[in-house]
């Protein structure tokens, strides 16, 4: 997500927007190619279905009763789409 991130050079501040001084939605992504908002979209929802098949896999359960295997893939899963999701709520709703 990071070199996703770094790779589109989104705007960080809402004076780098395309839509600075208007009104209308714009994208955060507008220097670069206009694709990237819905690409990190993708890529996030990809990252957390890889997040949910790790916990499923007989590794992750290993050495584990059923409640401490189940509460570490439940941790893990809302961990990763709480910080995705607040990660990038802040770049998504920047510009509009």
């Amino acid at each position: 997500m990071t070199v996703a991130l770094a790779l589109a050079r989104p705007a960080t501040t809402p004076e780098g927007c395309s839509n600075y001084g208007g009104n209308g939605n714009g994208s955060p992504f507008a220097g670069s190619d206009s694709d990237w908002g819905f690409m990190l979209l993708l890529l996030d929802a990809v990252w957390l279905a890889f997040i949910v098949v790790e916990q499923l896999t007989p590794v992750a359960w290993r050495h584990r009763d059923r409640l401490s295997a189940v509460t570490r893939a439940t941790t893990a899963v809302v961990a990763a789409g709480s910080l995705s999701c607040c990660g990038l709520l802040t770049l998504g709703t920047m510009c509009h």
